[in-house]
C-alpha cells in the first residue's frame, strides 16, 4: 500500500491537482488536501519507510512555530489570556459588556476557527516535506516525475493565463475575472498567480540545460565557439527546445498577470540564473538573447502597452503600501508577545486602519514579513525569520561549495541553483505581497526545498539518471 509506486504517484497527484481549484484557497478544498497530507504522509512515514529517521535539527523551529500557532487557536482561561495579552483581554471585556455574556475561556488569536485549519495544513506540509525527502532517497524515478509534474502544471497555468488575457470573458474557472484584463490562471488573485509561476519556470530552464548536457562531450557549456553551441543544441534536443519555449511561455504569463511585484521578481530571477548557472559566458549570452527575443515576439503580437502602463502607477501604489505598513505597526506593538494568530489581522484591520483609505478594506498587510510578525508576535517571529535566513544561507553555501569543488554532478548543481533561485524570488515577492498565503504556492515551495536537499545530499552520481 505504501510502496514506492503508490508513494511516487501520491506525491504527483498532490502536485498536479492542488493548484487547480483556486490554488486550494477555499476552506473545503484546503480541508481535503489537509486530510490527504496528514493521512497519506503520516501513513508513509509509519509504514512505508524502510527505516524511520530522526527529524533534522532544522525542523525544530517550524515545529515550535506550528505548536505556538496551535496554542493561539485553542481556548485558554481568561485569566491566562489577560496576563499574556492585556490588549486582547481588554477588547474581549468590551465585547462582554456589549453582549452581556460571560467569558471564561477564549483564545489568544483573533480568528481561531480559521487559524486552526491553517495550523493543521502547515502540519501536513511539514509531514509532506519529511516524506518527500524519504521518497526521493528511496525511489530513483520519483524526481523525474515530480519535476515533470511541476513543469506540466506551470505550462497549463501559463496557457490558461494567456487565454484569460486574450479572452477576459473566460474568467477564473466559473468566476468572472476580477480587476479587469490580466492573467490569473486558476488563481483568483493575480499577484499570487505571478508568485506561483515564478516558482515553476526556473525549473523548466534548468531541465532544458540538463537535457543539453546529456551528451558525450561533457564540456558543452565551456565551448567558446558559438557555432558549436548552436550545432550541439539542435542535434536531437527536441525536449530541450520544448522546455525552453515552455519556460518562455511561463515568463510571458507572469508579464501578462500585470503584477508589478511578480514582474520585478521575475527579472531578478533572470539575473540570478544568468549569474549563477555554471555555463560559459558566451552560452549565457546566446541563450539569454534567444530568451529575450522570444518574449519580445510574444509581447509584440499581443501588445506591450498594458504591461508598461502598470509601472506608471508604481510611485502611487508604493506610497499607499508604505502608509499601510506604518498604520499596521500598532497591531504589532499591542500584541508584541503573543501575536494575533493566523488571519487575525483580517479581523483587526477595520479597527486599526479605520478610514484608510476611504471605502477600501485592506485585509492583508501586503508584506508577508510584517504580517507574519504580527501574527506570531515579536519573539517567535524574529526567531522564525532568523531560522529562515540561516537556512537560505546554508543552502547557498552548500551550492557554492559543490560548484567550486565539484563535489556534485553538474546536473544536480543546475537543478539546485534553479530551485533555490525560485525560492529566493518567492521570498522576495513576499516583501510587497501575500503570495505565501496561497496553499498551493506554499506546498510547491516546500517541494522545491525537498528537491534542493536531495540534489545537494545525493552522491556524485548524476541526477540526470533520475530524469531519463
Amino acid at each position: 500500500m505504501f510502496g514506492k509506486f503508490s508513494a511516487r504517484y501520491f506525491v504527483c497527484f498532490l502536485i498536479v491537482t492542488m493548484p487547480l481549484v483556486f490554488g486550494a484557497v477555499h476552506p473545503a478544498v484546503l480541508s481535503f488536501y489537509t486530510c490527504l497530507l496528514l493521512l497519506g504522509c503520516g501513513g508513509w512515514l509509519l509504514w512505508g519507510q524502510s527505516q524511520l529517521e530522526f527529524p533534522s535539527r532544522w525542523l525544530w523551529v517550524p515545529c515550535l512555530t506550528i505548536l505556538f500557532l496551535f496554542l493561539q487557536s485553542v481556548p485558554l482561561p481568561f485569566a491566562v489570556v489577560s496576563y499574556l495579552s492585556p490588549v486582547r483581554a481588554e477588547n474581549l471585556l468590551r465585547v462582554k459588556t456589549l453582549a452581556g455574556a460571560s467569558i471564561d475561556y477564549c483564545s489568544l488569536g483573533s480568528d481561531p476557527v480559521a487559524a486552526i485549519q491553517q495550523v493543521f495544513f502547515l502540519a501536513g506540509v511539514l509531514l509532506y516535506y519529511v516524506t518527500l525527502k524519504g521518497i526521493l532517497r528511496q525511489d530513483r524515478k520519483a524526481l523525474r516525475l515530480i519535476v515533470y509534474c511541476l513543469i506540466f502544471i506551470g505550462a497549463i497555468e501559463a496557457v490558461y493565463g494567456f487565454l484569460q488575457f486574450v479572452r477576459p470573458h473566460l474568467g477564473v474557472l466559473w468566476l468572472p475575472l476580477p480587476g479587469g484584463r490580466a492573467a490569473h490562471g486558476t488563481i483568483i488573485y493575480k499577484n499570487q498567480f505571478a508568485s506561483f509561476m515564478n516558482l515553476l519556470w526556473p525549473l523548466s530552464v534548468s531541465l532544458c540545460a540538463v537535457f543539453l548536457l546529456r551528451k558525450k562531450d561533457t564540456e558543452f557549456f565551456r565551448q567558446h565557439h558559438s557555432k558549436n553551441i548552436v550545432k550541439t543544441a539542435l542535434r536531437g534536443r527536441t525536449g530541450a527546445v520544448l522546455l525552453f519555449f515552455l519556460a518562455c511561455f511561463m515568463v510571458l504569463s507572469v508579464l501578462l498577470s500585470l503584477s508589478k511585484g511578480g514582474i520585478l521578481s521575475m527579472l531578478f530571477l533572470v539575473f540570478l540564473l544568468i549569474i549563477f548557472l555554471p555555463f560559459a559566458r558566451k552560452a549565457k549570452w546566446l541563450f539569454g538573447g534567444v530568451f529575450v527575443s522570444v518574449l519580445g515576439v510574444y509581447l509584440y503580437l499581443i501588445g506591450i502597452d498594458s504591461v508598461i502602463n502598470r509601472f506608471f502607477s508604481l510611485g502611487r501604489s508604493s506610497a499607499v503600501r508604505m502608509e499601510l505598513y506604518l498604520k499596521s505597526l500598532p497591531v504589532l506593538w499591542d500584541h508584541w508577545w503573543t501575536g494575533v494568530g493566523l488571519g487575525g489581522f483580517t479581523h483587526l484591520s477595520p479597527v486599526y486602519l479605520k478610514g484608510f483609505p476611504a471605502g477600501v478594506h485592506f485585509y492583508r498587510v501586503h508584506n508577508e514579513y510584517l504580517e507574519l510578525l504580527i501574527e506570531l508576535g515579536g519573539p517567535l517571529g524574529v526567531l522564525f525569520f532568523a531560522w529562515l535566513l540561516a537556512g537560505m544561507l546554508s543552502l547557498i553555501i552548500q551550492i557554492y561549495r559543490a560548484k567550486k569543488y565539484n563535489t556534485r554532478s553538474a546536473d544536480s548543481i543546475i537543478l539546485s541553483i534553479a530551485a533555490l533561485c525560485a525560492l529566493v524570488g518567492f521570498l522576495l515577492h513576499g516583501v510587497i505581497d501575500f503570495g505565501w498565503r496561497l496553499p498551493a504556492a506554499l506546498f510547491y515551495a516546500v517541494t522545491l526545498l525537498g528537491i534542493i536537499n536531495f540534489c545537494l545530499g545525493a552522491s556524485t552520481r548524476k541526477i540526470s539518471q533520475e530524469c531519463e
